[in-house]
């Protein structure tokens, strides 16, 4: 799991919770616990719901799998933060160009697939009385995680605007910022976009 290995660790992980003689024994919980974790990797979301209830009956303080279940917990009542979360690499890229589009007048002029989402270089939808003007280039980032971003990550795209002299940079998430997150961007040309503001953001784009 730890080398990327997803699929080998979801095989080992299967075998060792299918040959335990004992449900309830600690190996066989992190079996399950870390089967998991493959499985939101993968965006197989529901599947890896089923294996965290699973050990949360049998020990409900068992890591932080408590937590795990209650932040996906939204995935009941929101359509939209559901589609973010468990959406192929695809239809994830095209969700957020929506998204950018619907919310900031954003046009995607290159997207890639990142470890933790997608990153989008975009510029704003010219209008006719400044055609001629020059294209400024704003970097946006979406991550999908149920933990806060910390502010290394802010601190990182800080760099990179300075570095490659976009004029903006936005960071979405369908969870929440850090203090110290919110704190550094102070005075800085970076927009930080939680889950409250992202779901406004889905109806808006009829998500």
């Amino acid at each position: 799991m730890m080398a990327e290995q997803s699929e080998k660790a979801v095989d080992a992980f299967e075998r060792a919770i299918n040959n335990t003689k004992d449900p309830k024994n600690q190996e066989t919980l992190y079996a399950r616990y870390f089967l998991g974790i493959c499985y939101e990797k993968n965006r197989k979301i529901e599947k890896a719901i089923e294996q965290w209830e699973m050990v949360f009956k049998i020990n409900s303080k068992f890591k932080d799998v408590g937590t795990k279940l209650s932040q996906y917990k939204e995935l009941e009542t929101n359509d939209g933060i559901k589609e973010y979360l468990t959406a192929n690499n695809n239809q994830f890229n095209e969700l957020c160009k929506k998204i950018a589009y619907a919310g900031y007048n954003l046009q995607c002029q290159k997207i890639e697939t990142t470890k933790y989402g997608c990153q989008m270089i975009a510029t704003e939808e010219k209008k006719e009385s400044w055609m001629n003007a020059k294209q400024q280039i704003q970097l946006c980032q979406f991550y999908r995680t149920t933990e806060a971003i910390e502010d290394g990550v802010v601190r990182k795209m800080a760099d990179t605007l300075k570095a490659r002299n976009y004029v903006k940079g936005m960071i979405f998430t369908c969870s929440d910022f850090t203090p110290s997150a919110h704190s550094f961007t102070e005075g800085r040309p970076i927009v930080l976009i939680s889950k409250d503001i992202l779901e406004a953001l889905f109806r808006k784009a009829g998500v």
